[in-house]
């Protein structure tokens, strides 16, 4: 089943559409809210300065593989570009959203139907599991 708590609303994926490189910051992550709540700072985590990373990577690439100009402004550098290079519309990450969903839902019906438990899965888990040591809380 999908945890529906876990996915971002609305209004977190406009705020994604928005991201420039401006507001990655030695600190974290600069978030521009929107409906009236307050901006935050997103401490970096190994995995969000890692998506942080490989999201300009992707840029980068479309900008060069359509050889653009770099802007040089950091907060003219939107973070998601479309393959025509273009910052991502609302209506594209829409768009990609639904199908994920779709098939999110379509993968845990069939984990379902075939009888297919976590524990079952995680027989195909080969990743170490991160512990901490004895004593510490």
């Amino acid at each position: 089943m999908v945890d529906t708590d876990a996915l971002p609303n609305q209004h977190d994926r406009i705020e994604t559409l928005t991201l420039t490189e401006a507001q990655g910051t030695n600190e974290g992550l600069h978030t521009n809210r929107r409906e009236r709540s307050r901006d935050n700072l997103v401490e970096w985590t190994p995995r969000l300065r890692s998506a942080w990373d490989a999201a300009i990577a992707r840029s980068e690439s479309i900008i060069e593989r359509h050889s653009l100009p770099v802007q040089l402004r950091a907060d003219q550098r939107h973070l998601f570009l479309a393959e025509h290079s273009e910052s991502l519309q609302k209506t594209s990450l829409d768009s990609t959203w639904q199908r994920f969903i779709q098939l999110a839902i379509i993968t845990a019906d069939r984990q379902v139907a075939l009888g297919v438990t976590d524990a079952m899965m995680k027989v195909y888990d080969k990743s170490v599991p991160r512990v901490k040591p004895s004593g510490s809380t």
